[in-house]
């Protein structure tokens, strides 16, 4: 997949796709200097966006995704040290409360926002309201 192709396929700029590169975030190979993006790329980046939509640092992101990669190709102990495992862990888990507040946040709207949807629709049912384009 080109560059533009998975641009638009993730709602991203091809010049954000290059900094990703450039940072060494997103490493898609290259053919005669052309980024080939595969479905991996893809799905690598969405877990990318839905944790800038989460307010993660690229800084933070580049190195959970760095030590994901470790870990899954199990290199050498020496890159993945007792003590940074332990701060990464921690850091990690600082970030999941922090959503799984969020996520009780948006559960509490989300019920809110449905309650005033069906007062509306009651509303609407129930008299003679007419909504219109204007």
């Amino acid at each position: 997949m080109l560059i533009s192709e998975i641009a638009n396929s993730c709602g991203l700029t091809v010049e954000t796709l290059r900094y990703y590169d450039s940072i060494g975030l997103l490493t898609p190979k290259r053919i005669n200097n052309i980024r080939n993006y595969t479905d991996a790329d893809r799905n690598k980046l969405k877990i990318i966006v839905a944790m800038k939509n989460m307010k993660f640092s690229l800084k933070e992101i580049k190195k959970i995704m760095k030590f994901d990669d470790l870990i899954t190709k199990d290199l050498d102990e020496d890159k993945l040290n007792q003590e940074n495992c332990e701060n990464l862990l921690q850091e990690i888990k600082n970030k999941f409360a922090f959503i799984k507040k969020q996520e009780e946040d948006l559960m509490l709207i989300k019920s809110k926002l449905n309650k005033i949807i069906m007062k509306i629709n009651n509303l609407m049912d129930g008299g003679n309201y007419e909504f219109t384009d204007s």
